[in-house]
Protein backbone atom coordinates (compact mmCIF):
# COMPACT_ATOMS: atom_id res chain seq x y z
CA UNK A 1 0.00 0.00 0.00
CA UNK A 2 1.37 3.38 -0.97
CA UNK A 3 0.20 6.98 -1.28
CA UNK A 4 0.91 7.85 -4.91
CA UNK A 5 0.06 11.54 -4.64
CA UNK A 6 -1.87 14.08 -2.58
CA UNK A 7 -3.90 17.09 -3.71
CA UNK A 8 -5.86 19.98 -2.25
CA UNK A 9 -7.86 22.99 -3.38
CA UNK A 10 -5.36 25.49 -1.98
CA UNK A 11 -5.32 28.34 0.48
CA UNK A 12 -8.48 29.94 -0.90
CA UNK A 13 -11.96 28.44 -0.90
CA UNK A 14 -12.56 26.27 -3.99
CA UNK A 15 -14.79 23.44 -5.16
CA UNK A 16 -12.16 21.59 -7.22
CA UNK A 17 -8.55 20.45 -7.20
CA UNK A 18 -6.01 19.30 -9.76
CA UNK A 19 -3.59 16.39 -9.57
CA UNK A 20 -1.08 14.49 -11.64
CA UNK A 21 -2.53 11.90 -14.01
CA UNK A 22 -3.90 8.95 -12.04
CA UNK A 23 -3.04 5.27 -12.49
CA UNK A 24 -5.77 2.78 -13.36
CA UNK A 25 -6.91 0.55 -10.49
CA UNK A 26 -5.88 2.89 -7.68
CA UNK A 27 -8.19 4.49 -5.10
CA UNK A 28 -8.97 8.14 -4.37
CA UNK A 29 -9.90 9.10 -0.80
CA UNK A 30 -11.11 12.69 -0.58
CA UNK A 31 -12.68 15.03 1.96
CA UNK A 32 -14.98 17.95 1.25
CA UNK A 33 -15.77 20.70 3.75
CA UNK A 34 -18.11 23.67 3.62
CA UNK A 35 -19.94 26.32 5.65
CA UNK A 36 -23.64 27.11 5.80
CA UNK A 37 -25.61 29.93 7.39
CA UNK A 38 -28.03 27.52 9.03
CA UNK A 39 -28.45 24.06 10.39
CA UNK A 40 -28.92 21.88 7.30
CA UNK A 41 -25.77 20.65 5.56
CA UNK A 42 -26.35 17.33 3.87
CA UNK A 43 -23.69 16.00 1.44
CA UNK A 44 -26.20 15.85 -1.40
CA UNK A 45 -24.02 14.66 -4.27
CA UNK A 46 -20.79 12.78 -4.67
CA UNK A 47 -17.50 14.20 -5.95
CA UNK A 48 -16.86 13.89 -9.67
CA UNK A 49 -13.63 13.12 -11.51
CA UNK A 50 -12.38 14.33 -14.88
CA UNK A 51 -12.75 17.68 -16.58
CA UNK A 52 -15.55 19.73 -14.99
CA UNK A 53 -18.34 18.88 -14.45
CA UNK A 54 -16.78 15.41 -14.45
CA UNK A 55 -18.46 12.06 -13.87
CA UNK A 56 -19.50 10.16 -10.77
CA UNK A 57 -17.28 7.10 -10.92
CA UNK A 58 -18.93 3.68 -10.25
CA UNK A 59 -18.47 2.63 -6.65
CA UNK A 60 -18.07 6.18 -5.29
CA UNK A 61 -19.12 5.88 -1.63
CA UNK A 62 -19.77 8.30 1.21
CA UNK A 63 -17.74 6.87 4.11
CA UNK A 64 -18.29 9.50 6.76
CA UNK A 65 -20.16 12.76 7.39
CA UNK A 66 -20.20 15.12 10.34
CA UNK A 67 -21.90 18.47 10.90
CA UNK A 68 -21.29 20.99 13.66
CA UNK A 69 -24.00 22.32 15.95
CA UNK A 70 -25.89 25.33 14.62
CA UNK A 71 -24.73 28.28 16.71
CA UNK A 72 -26.08 31.73 15.82
CA UNK A 73 -27.10 30.33 12.40
CA UNK A 74 -23.54 29.24 11.62
CA UNK A 75 -22.54 25.65 10.92
CA UNK A 76 -19.80 23.71 9.13
CA UNK A 77 -19.63 20.17 7.83
CA UNK A 78 -17.19 17.67 6.37
CA UNK A 79 -17.53 14.45 4.40
CA UNK A 80 -15.04 11.73 3.44
CA UNK A 81 -15.60 9.90 0.15
CA UNK A 82 -14.06 6.77 -1.39
CA UNK A 83 -13.59 6.49 -5.18
CA UNK A 84 -12.31 2.96 -5.95
CA UNK A 85 -10.70 1.36 -8.98
CA UNK A 86 -10.22 4.66 -10.78
CA UNK A 87 -9.31 5.00 -14.46
CA UNK A 88 -5.95 6.28 -15.70
CA UNK A 89 -5.25 9.85 -16.70
CA UNK A 90 -7.60 11.70 -14.32
CA UNK A 91 -6.24 15.16 -13.42
CA UNK A 92 -9.31 16.93 -11.96
CA UNK A 93 -11.71 16.34 -9.09
CA UNK A 94 -14.78 18.38 -8.12
CA UNK A 95 -16.53 18.33 -4.75
CA UNK A 96 -20.08 18.06 -6.08
CA UNK A 97 -23.05 19.91 -4.59
CA UNK A 98 -22.19 20.08 -0.88
CA UNK A 99 -23.93 23.22 0.40
CA UNK A 100 -23.15 26.41 -1.49
CA UNK A 101 -19.53 26.02 -2.56
CA UNK A 102 -18.62 29.58 -1.62
CA UNK A 103 -16.66 28.34 1.38
CA UNK A 104 -15.79 24.82 0.21
CA UNK A 105 -12.44 23.07 0.38
CA UNK A 106 -11.31 19.72 -0.98
CA UNK A 107 -8.27 17.52 -0.26
CA UNK A 108 -7.32 13.90 -0.74
CA UNK A 109 -4.94 11.16 -1.81
CA UNK A 110 -4.45 8.65 -4.61
CA UNK A 111 -3.58 5.33 -3.01
CA UNK A 112 -2.29 2.10 -4.56
CA UNK A 113 -2.64 -1.37 -3.07
CA UNK A 114 -6.20 -1.08 -1.72
CA UNK A 115 -7.65 -3.41 -4.37
CA UNK A 116 -10.69 -2.88 -6.58
CA UNK A 117 -13.25 -2.76 -3.73
CA UNK A 118 -11.73 -1.32 -0.51
CA UNK A 119 -13.73 -1.63 2.71
CA UNK A 120 -14.12 0.31 5.92
CA UNK A 121 -12.26 -1.18 8.88
CA UNK A 122 -13.38 -0.49 12.42
CA UNK A 123 -15.90 2.20 13.29
CA UNK A 124 -16.36 5.51 11.48
CA UNK A 125 -15.37 8.36 13.80
CA UNK A 126 -17.60 11.46 13.80
CA UNK A 127 -16.93 14.51 15.93
CA UNK A 128 -18.52 17.95 16.27
CA UNK A 129 -18.73 20.73 18.80
CA UNK A 130 -18.27 24.37 19.73
CA UNK A 131 -14.81 24.77 21.26
CA UNK A 132 -11.11 25.33 20.47
CA UNK A 133 -10.24 21.62 20.16
CA UNK A 134 -11.43 19.65 17.11
CA UNK A 135 -11.53 15.86 17.52
CA UNK A 136 -13.07 13.10 15.41
CA UNK A 137 -13.23 10.64 18.26
CA UNK A 138 -11.95 7.08 18.09
CA UNK A 139 -12.36 4.75 15.10
CA UNK A 140 -12.38 1.65 17.29
CA UNK A 141 -10.04 -1.32 16.87
CA UNK A 142 -9.18 -2.34 13.31
CA UNK A 143 -9.35 -5.94 12.09
CA UNK A 144 -6.94 -5.93 9.14
CA UNK A 145 -3.12 -6.02 9.55
CA UNK A 146 -2.78 -3.00 7.24
CA UNK A 147 -4.94 -0.09 6.20
CA UNK A 148 -5.15 3.51 5.05
CA UNK A 149 -6.20 6.05 7.68
CA UNK A 150 -7.69 9.40 6.64
CA UNK A 151 -8.93 12.29 8.75
CA UNK A 152 -10.07 15.86 8.32
CA UNK A 153 -11.53 18.77 10.29
CA UNK A 154 -13.15 22.13 9.60
CA UNK A 155 -14.00 25.06 11.87
CA UNK A 156 -16.07 28.17 11.32
CA UNK A 157 -13.55 31.02 10.97
CA UNK A 158 -11.31 28.87 13.16
CA UNK A 159 -7.70 28.62 12.05
CA UNK A 160 -6.24 25.34 13.26
CA UNK A 161 -2.90 23.62 13.82
CA UNK A 162 -2.25 20.46 11.83
CA UNK A 163 -1.74 17.28 13.90
CA UNK A 164 1.75 15.95 14.48
CA UNK A 165 3.36 12.70 13.25
CA UNK A 166 2.50 9.98 12.43
CA UNK A 167 -0.10 12.04 10.57
CA UNK A 168 1.08 13.19 7.14
CA UNK A 169 -0.65 16.50 6.54
CA UNK A 170 -2.13 17.54 3.20
CA UNK A 171 -1.83 21.25 3.97
CA UNK A 172 -4.29 23.79 5.31
CA UNK A 173 -7.09 24.74 2.95
CA UNK A 174 -9.75 27.43 2.85
CA UNK A 175 -7.96 30.14 4.83
CA UNK A 176 -6.56 27.41 7.16
CA UNK A 177 -10.08 26.58 8.37
CA UNK A 178 -9.77 23.04 6.92
CA UNK A 179 -7.04 20.49 7.59
CA UNK A 180 -6.66 16.91 6.37
CA UNK A 181 -4.10 14.13 6.67
CA UNK A 182 -3.36 10.43 6.42
CA UNK A 183 -1.27 7.67 7.92
CA UNK A 184 -0.81 3.97 7.26
CA UNK A 185 -2.02 1.36 9.72
CA UNK A 186 0.54 -1.40 10.27
CA UNK A 187 -1.21 -3.71 12.76
CA UNK A 188 -4.60 -5.13 13.61
CA UNK A 189 -6.40 -3.91 16.75
CA UNK A 190 -5.14 -0.37 16.17
CA UNK A 191 -7.26 2.72 16.93
CA UNK A 192 -7.08 6.18 15.40
CA UNK A 193 -8.47 9.67 15.86
CA UNK A 194 -7.95 12.98 14.08
CA UNK A 195 -7.45 15.92 16.47
CA UNK A 196 -6.52 19.55 15.78
CA UNK A 197 -6.52 22.72 17.89
CA UNK A 198 -7.24 26.37 17.29
CA UNK A 199 -4.14 28.47 16.62
CA UNK A 200 -5.49 31.30 18.74
CA UNK A 201 -7.34 29.30 21.34
CA UNK A 202 -10.74 30.76 20.43
CA UNK A 203 -13.97 28.78 20.34
CA UNK A 204 -16.09 28.12 17.26
CA UNK A 205 -18.33 25.44 15.78
CA UNK A 206 -16.45 22.59 14.11
CA UNK A 207 -16.75 19.10 12.61
CA UNK A 208 -14.17 16.33 12.22
CA UNK A 209 -14.00 12.78 10.93
CA UNK A 210 -11.66 9.81 10.65
CA UNK A 211 -11.88 6.51 8.76
CA UNK A 212 -9.73 3.43 8.23
CA UNK A 213 -9.87 1.68 4.86
CA UNK A 214 -8.62 -1.88 4.37
CA UNK A 215 -7.62 -3.57 1.11
CA UNK A 216 -10.19 -5.74 -0.60
CA UNK A 217 -10.67 -7.35 -4.01
CA UNK A 218 -13.82 -8.86 -5.44
CA UNK A 219 -14.24 -10.89 -8.57
CA UNK A 220 -16.83 -8.50 -9.99
CA UNK A 221 -16.38 -4.91 -11.09
CA UNK A 222 -18.84 -2.26 -12.24
CA UNK A 223 -17.38 -1.26 -15.59
CA UNK A 224 -19.80 1.56 -16.37
CA UNK A 225 -23.23 2.99 -15.57
CA UNK A 226 -25.66 5.14 -17.52
CA UNK A 227 -29.03 6.58 -16.56
CA UNK A 228 -32.06 8.12 -18.23
CA UNK A 229 -33.97 9.80 -15.36
CA UNK A 230 -37.75 9.82 -15.27
CA UNK A 231 -39.32 12.94 -16.78
CA UNK A 232 -43.01 13.47 -16.19
CA UNK A 233 -44.63 13.97 -19.57
CA UNK A 234 -42.05 11.85 -21.42
CA UNK A 235 -43.01 8.25 -22.10
CA UNK A 236 -40.43 5.68 -21.07
CA UNK A 237 -40.34 4.34 -24.65
CA UNK A 238 -39.01 7.78 -25.66
CA UNK A 239 -36.50 7.81 -22.80
CA UNK A 240 -33.85 5.16 -23.67
CA UNK A 241 -30.36 5.06 -22.19
CA UNK A 242 -27.11 4.67 -24.14
CA UNK A 243 -23.93 3.39 -22.53
CA UNK A 244 -21.04 5.83 -22.73
CA UNK A 245 -18.28 3.26 -23.37
CA UNK A 246 -17.92 0.17 -25.54
CA UNK A 247 -19.09 -3.05 -23.89
CA UNK A 248 -16.58 -5.74 -22.94
CA UNK A 249 -16.65 -9.45 -23.68
CA UNK A 250 -17.92 -11.65 -20.86
CA UNK A 251 -19.69 -8.88 -18.98
CA UNK A 252 -23.32 -8.66 -17.87
CA UNK A 253 -25.80 -5.82 -18.38
CA UNK A 254 -28.25 -5.03 -15.56
CA UNK A 255 -31.22 -2.70 -16.11
CA UNK A 256 -33.06 -1.07 -13.21
CA UNK A 257 -36.44 0.20 -14.42
CA UNK A 258 -39.05 2.43 -12.77
CA UNK A 259 -42.42 3.15 -14.37
CA UNK A 260 -45.29 5.34 -13.16
CA UNK A 261 -47.93 2.69 -13.72
CA UNK A 262 -51.65 2.83 -14.40
CA UNK A 263 -52.22 -0.90 -14.59
CA UNK A 264 -50.73 -4.22 -13.58
CA UNK A 265 -47.45 -5.56 -15.04
CA UNK A 266 -46.86 -2.57 -17.27
CA UNK A 267 -43.35 -3.47 -18.46
CA UNK A 268 -43.46 -5.80 -21.43
CA UNK A 269 -39.83 -5.78 -22.57
CA UNK A 270 -36.33 -4.38 -22.09
CA UNK A 271 -34.16 -4.64 -25.22
CA UNK A 272 -30.97 -3.28 -26.71
CA UNK A 273 -31.01 -1.58 -30.10
CA UNK A 274 -30.17 -4.87 -31.84
CA UNK A 275 -33.29 -6.50 -30.44
CA UNK A 276 -31.61 -8.59 -27.73
CA UNK A 277 -34.05 -9.07 -24.85
CA UNK A 278 -33.18 -8.75 -21.17
CA UNK A 279 -34.50 -11.36 -18.71
CA UNK A 280 -36.65 -10.20 -15.81
CA UNK A 281 -35.28 -10.89 -12.32
CA UNK A 282 -37.97 -9.10 -10.34
CA UNK A 283 -40.93 -6.87 -11.19
CA UNK A 284 -43.42 -5.60 -8.64
CA UNK A 285 -45.70 -2.67 -7.89
CA UNK A 286 -46.15 -0.38 -4.96
CA UNK A 287 -49.90 -0.79 -4.63
CA UNK A 288 -52.14 -2.91 -6.83
CA UNK A 289 -51.48 -1.28 -10.17
CA UNK A 290 -51.04 2.29 -8.96
CA UNK A 291 -48.15 4.69 -8.53
CA UNK A 292 -44.86 2.79 -8.84
CA UNK A 293 -43.56 -0.27 -10.63
CA UNK A 294 -39.96 -1.36 -10.13
CA UNK A 295 -38.13 -4.03 -12.10
CA UNK A 296 -34.63 -5.43 -12.48
CA UNK A 297 -33.67 -7.05 -15.79
CA UNK A 298 -30.42 -8.77 -16.81
CA UNK A 299 -28.61 -9.76 -20.01
CA UNK A 300 -25.28 -11.47 -20.64
CA UNK A 301 -23.60 -8.98 -22.97
CA UNK A 302 -24.26 -10.30 -26.50
CA UNK A 303 -21.31 -10.80 -28.81
CA UNK A 304 -22.77 -8.22 -31.17
CA UNK A 305 -22.69 -5.59 -28.38
CA UNK A 306 -19.00 -6.12 -27.58
CA UNK A 307 -17.00 -3.14 -28.82
CA UNK A 308 -20.04 -0.90 -29.21
CA UNK A 309 -22.28 1.34 -27.09
CA UNK A 310 -25.75 -0.20 -27.05
CA UNK A 311 -28.94 1.75 -26.41
CA UNK A 312 -31.44 0.15 -24.03
CA UNK A 313 -35.18 0.79 -24.40
CA UNK A 314 -38.12 -0.17 -22.18
CA UNK A 315 -41.55 -0.95 -23.63
CA UNK A 316 -44.82 -1.03 -21.68
CA UNK A 317 -48.35 -2.20 -22.41
CA UNK A 318 -49.38 1.47 -22.52
CA UNK A 319 -47.04 2.52 -25.32
CA UNK A 320 -46.03 6.18 -25.30
CA UNK A 321 -48.19 6.83 -22.25
CA UNK A 322 -46.30 6.00 -19.03
CA UNK A 323 -43.36 8.02 -17.75
CA UNK A 324 -40.38 6.20 -16.31
CA UNK A 325 -36.61 5.98 -15.96
CA UNK A 326 -33.89 3.40 -16.49
CA UNK A 327 -30.39 2.89 -15.12
CA UNK A 328 -28.08 0.35 -16.78
CA UNK A 329 -24.84 -1.08 -15.37
CA UNK A 330 -22.23 -3.18 -17.12
CA UNK A 331 -20.64 -5.55 -14.60
CA UNK A 332 -17.80 -8.03 -15.08
CA UNK A 333 -17.24 -11.21 -13.08
CA UNK A 334 -20.88 -12.22 -12.61
CA UNK A 335 -23.33 -14.54 -14.33
CA UNK A 336 -26.79 -13.60 -15.56
CA UNK A 337 -28.50 -15.42 -12.70
CA UNK A 338 -29.50 -14.91 -9.06
CA UNK A 339 -28.72 -16.51 -5.72
CA UNK A 340 -32.10 -17.23 -4.20
CA UNK A 341 -35.31 -15.32 -4.81
CA UNK A 342 -35.34 -11.52 -4.89
CA UNK A 343 -37.05 -9.72 -2.01
CA UNK A 344 -39.26 -6.66 -2.28
CA UNK A 345 -40.97 -4.20 0.01
CA UNK A 346 -43.53 -1.44 -0.55
CA UNK A 347 -45.25 1.22 1.49
CA UNK A 348 -46.72 4.71 1.58
CA UNK A 349 -45.99 6.23 4.99
CA UNK A 350 -43.02 8.37 6.03
CA UNK A 351 -40.37 6.68 8.15
CA UNK A 352 -37.85 3.87 7.93
CA UNK A 353 -38.04 1.61 4.91
CA UNK A 354 -37.24 -1.37 7.12
CA UNK A 355 -35.40 -4.61 6.44
CA UNK A 356 -36.09 -6.77 3.40
CA UNK A 357 -34.77 -9.86 5.13
CA UNK A 358 -32.82 -11.13 2.14
CA UNK A 359 -30.32 -13.97 2.65
CA UNK A 360 -27.66 -15.06 0.14
CA UNK A 361 -25.59 -18.25 0.24
CA UNK A 362 -22.42 -17.52 -1.75
CA UNK A 363 -19.44 -15.21 -1.27
CA UNK A 364 -18.36 -12.26 -3.43
CA UNK A 365 -21.79 -11.81 -4.96
CA UNK A 366 -23.03 -8.62 -6.56
CA UNK A 367 -25.73 -7.55 -4.10
CA UNK A 368 -28.00 -4.71 -5.18
CA UNK A 369 -30.74 -2.77 -3.42
CA UNK A 370 -33.01 -0.66 -5.61
CA UNK A 371 -35.21 2.06 -4.10
CA UNK A 372 -37.80 4.37 -5.63
CA UNK A 373 -39.84 7.23 -4.18
CA UNK A 374 -42.70 8.48 -6.35
CA UNK A 375 -44.09 12.03 -6.22
CA UNK A 376 -41.72 13.08 -3.46
CA UNK A 377 -40.42 16.60 -2.98
CA UNK A 378 -37.98 15.42 -0.30
CA UNK A 379 -36.10 12.21 -1.02
CA UNK A 380 -34.14 11.85 2.23
CA UNK A 381 -35.31 13.24 5.53
CA UNK A 382 -31.82 12.63 6.89
CA UNK A 383 -28.49 11.76 5.26
CA UNK A 384 -28.56 8.10 4.17
CA UNK A 385 -25.62 7.18 6.43
CA UNK A 386 -28.01 5.89 9.08
CA UNK A 387 -30.01 3.83 6.60
CA UNK A 388 -33.25 5.73 7.25
CA UNK A 389 -35.04 6.95 4.15
CA UNK A 390 -38.03 9.27 4.18
CA UNK A 391 -41.09 8.07 2.28
CA UNK A 392 -43.37 10.91 1.25
CA UNK A 393 -45.66 9.06 -1.13
CA UNK A 394 -45.53 5.72 -2.94
CA UNK A 395 -42.29 3.84 -2.40
CA UNK A 396 -40.90 0.50 -3.43
CA UNK A 397 -37.64 -1.31 -2.85
CA UNK A 398 -36.05 -4.54 -4.07
CA UNK A 399 -32.89 -6.45 -3.19
CA UNK A 400 -31.22 -9.30 -5.05
CA UNK A 401 -27.82 -11.03 -5.20
CA UNK A 402 -26.38 -11.84 -8.64
CA UNK A 403 -23.85 -14.65 -8.62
Amino acid sequence: MQVVQTFNSGASFATSATMSATTAGNTIVVCVTDYNAGASMYPLSSPTIGTSPGVTWPGTTLLQFSQSPDVSSQSVGEAIWLIPNIPSGITNIQCGNFVNGNFASIAGCEVSGLGNAPLLDGVVANGSGNSSSLASGNTGATSAPSGFVFGCSVGYALQTNEPSAPWVNLGSMGNTYTTAGYQLSAAASSTFDYTTTSTGGGNAVWAAGCVVIKPNNVKWQVLQSAVAPCHIGTAIEANPVTLASNCSSGSTLIAYVQVNVSGSNSITSVKDDLGNSFTRLTDFEQSAGTNAELAIYILATPTADVGRKPTITVTTNHVNTLAGGILVQEVSGIMAGTDGSPSDLTGTAAGSVGSLGYTSTLTEEFLVSYYCDIESSTFFATPPLDGVMNRRASIAQAVVAIK
